[in-house]
């Protein structure tokens, strides 16, 4: 499993079909919007993907494939308890980052609420100091 460039996802179901004469089976599907690559640190478009293979050559092979195509390849887990797991974990991390955009939110609208207030009385001000400087430089 792993993610792929989407533009490179058929030319990579292609290899993995030839080179397994047919014997791998690919699932891809296509994610929303544009992912930041952990290796290069740029936002593209990117695929989803799973294959299903049996033996460990096939395990080198399909390594090597990926490594070509530039996907990035994540370890599936096959103990259940372990996924329950890491499946509660990644939601409870979830649920923290949504509280902090929540609490963000808030905190962004009262400064922003706090300023609305007061720039009618700053640019006055403003023009106050303005309106002084300019009769000060007649002299």
């Amino acid at each position: 499993a792993g993610v792929v460039a989407k533009d490179r996802v058929a030319a990579f179901e292609r290899v993995v079909f030839r080179a397994s004469r047919g014997n791998c089976f690919v699932k891809v599907s296509d994610v929303e919007g544009k992912v930041v690559d952990p290796g290069t640190g740029v936002e593209e478009e990117k695929a989803v993907f799973v294959v299903f293979f049996s033996g460990e050559g096939m395990k080198g092979k399909l390594d090597k494939i990926c490594a070509a195509f530039g996907a990035r390849q994540y370890p599936l887990v096959e103990d259940s308890s372990v996924k329950n797991r890491l499946v509660s974990e990644a939601s409870s991390r979830i649920r923290d980052l949504e509280v902090i955009l929540a609490n963000t939110d808030e905190q962004f609208y009262e400064v922003f609420a706090d300023v609305d207030q007061n720039l009618p009385a700053w640019t006055e001000m403003v023009m106050r100091e303005k309106a002084i400087f300019h009769t000060m430089n007649h002299f």
